[in-house]
């Protein structure tokens, strides 16, 4: 009996359990945290990574086999007509908003990875925006001009651009209302 109250009476051991939990602790939050901050990296990394191939490259439609082959011959060669008329401040403003185009296309194909579904990327938008990002890319390329990777959309300045290359009203909405 003595040895058991002795044992309950003992206060020598209270301080290693106070470090164990305090470390338990102090582990859990550390764990967390780099969880936490794990999924920012990732959001962080996909987005560097999509605006580095934007400002190398262009859209993905100008990487098929070296060149682009449209969709629709005679509409292609309508946009880039169309887009030879503009201002670069015009053409950036269409420029950021096919960025924004080719991001959320970006994104919706890594969601559709994580979810274990497939996703056919510029094919669900229509064959119509796959052209129309193609000529713009292809724009940059004429103009031997750096593309810039904002997707911050000025929407007036890209209805004022599309209507100033001569797309109706129904071409700018089907392009417009993804």
């Amino acid at each position: 009996m003595c040895s058991v109250n002795t044992f309950l009476t003992d206060e020598t051991g209270t301080i290693t359990v106070d470090w164990a939990v305090l470390t338990a602790l102090v582990t859990g939050t550390a764990i967390f945290g780099a969880g936490v901050i794990g999924l920012g990296i990732g959001g962080f990394s996909a987005t560097a990574s999509t605006e580095l191939h934007l400002m190398n490259n262009g859209g993905d439609a100008i990487l098929v086999d070296g060149g682009y082959t449209p969709n629709d011959a005679a509409l292609y060669d309508a946009y880039l007509a169309g887009l030879k008329g503009l201002t670069i401040e015009e053409l950036d403003a269409l420029g950021s908003y096919t960025n924004r185009i080719y991001m959320q296309d970006a994104v919706n194909v890594a969601s559709a990875e994580a979810q274990g579904t497939s996703y056919d990327g510029y094919n669900s938008q229509g064959e119509y925006v796959q052209d129309f990002v193609a000529a713009v890319d292809q724009a940059y390329i004429d103009r031997e001009t750096t593309r810039s990777t904002s997707t911050n959309i000025d929407a007036s300045a890209v209805t004022n651009a599309m209507g100033k290359m001569g797309l109706g009203s129904a071409q700018q909405d089907a392009l417009l209302n993804l």
